[in-house]
């Protein structure tokens, strides 16, 4: 989920309240679109009387009233642009993206309403791309992402554009393009802004096969950054991927020191065993093992890959110190290694 601060308050409230209604396009959008969409005009004033605005409703969560209550003096009275906005994120909220679009668009028609607060108007065309991108409308997204950003300077707002085209380049498969504008955001983007584009294009990186190009973008976000569990998940699983298990080491070490939820999975544990067994350490390998055991089933798939892959190498360690072996100081995978 793109995640976009700015400092206007209305977009941050559309951005973060949204995550959870409009991520979700399924049975629970759809019916309340169907409900909205027949019930709006049964709705009465008293239902809003307790409000000031449609901005409140909106803010309170109510996105329905405060739709149903804008639609009802739209053609009444001019609406002040603040609950215009809270109507477009109210529509957007309910599944009623067609809605949306079309208070936005008339919202940016009026050149007007953006002589005081210029501004404003890169607020709504973010807000416009963003729901275009969690629309799966790329093309349109793009649109609306590339006017943005070809009228700002550099800035943390032109960084969020930029980044929205690289995702929505990204979505349609072309990774390469999307690359470049990873890189002008993290360019254009103050520290904490940054890490969010570093860490979208080392997963760029990471599904074309680019891993060492991955994991520089993931090493390179700072361990305070709300980003850091998710990009030490991802260097994990990268080292993994390229069987450097003493670099997986003291990824995991350093996961379990500052974000211990990140290995809240079989999976992480079977690495564990995977990466202490590869590094000769037995005995550690042995006990992450009876922690796994603890934790999950024995049954686990990965609990028992994990048991079979410490008994081998305990079976080739015993052939290591056994009289007709190889006992000649090296450690048993050295040992087991050199005999074949």
């Amino acid at each position: 989920m793109l995640q976009v601060k700015v400092a206007n308050h209305w977009v941050v409230a559309i951005l973060f309240e949204l995550t959870a209604v409009v991520a979700p396009i399924g049975t629970t959008r759809t019916v309340a679109a169907e409900i909205l969409s027949q019930s709006v005009a049964e709705v009465t004033s008293d239902r809003t009387s307790a409000y000031d605005s449609v901005s409140q409703l909106s803010r309170d969560g109510r996105h329905f009233d405060a739709l149903a209550a804008f639609l009802e003096r739209e053609n009444e009275v001019e609406v002040n642009l603040p609950d215009r906005l809270a109507a477009a994120r109210s529509a957007w909220a309910l599944g009623h993206a067609e809605q949306a679009r079309s208070i936005w668009d008339d919202i940016l028609a009026d050149s007007l309403l953006f002589t005081k607060d210029p501004a404003t108007k890169y607020d709504v065309l973010l807000s416009r791309a963003i729901m275009e991108l969690q629309e799966r409308r790329y093309e349109e997204a793009r649109v609306f992402a590339e006017k943005g950003a070809g009228e700002l300077g550099p800035s943390d707002l032109r960084s969020q554009f930029w980044l929205v085209i690289a995702e929505s380049l990204a979505e349609q498969g072309i990774g390469s393009q999307a690359e470049k504008y990873y890189r002008l955001a993290i360019g254009d983007g103050s520290d904490g802004s940054s890490d969010e584009a570093r860490y979208l294009l080392g997963i760029c990186q990471q599904r074309a096969g680019k891993l060492d190009e991955a994991r520089k973008q993931f090493a390179d976000i700072p361990l305070d950054s709300e980003f850091a569990p998710k990009a030490l998940r991802r260097l994990i699983e990268v080292d993994y991927a390229k069987r450097d298990y003493e670099a997986l080491m003291t990824w995991l070490m350093e996961a379990k020191r500052s974000y211990p939820a990140v290995l809240e999975d079989a999976w992480s544990a079977y690495v564990e065993v995977k990466a202490l067994v590869e590094t000769d350490k037995l005995e550690e390998a042995r006990n992450a093992l009876a922690q796994f055991k603890k934790r999950y089933s024995e049954n686990d798939r990965w609990f028992v890959i994990a048991e079979a892959t410490l008994n081998a190498e305990l079976v080739r360690a015993a052939y290591a110190e056994s009289p007709n072996g190889t006992a000649t100081g090296m450690t048993p995978r050295e040992a087991t290694r050199s005999a074949k």
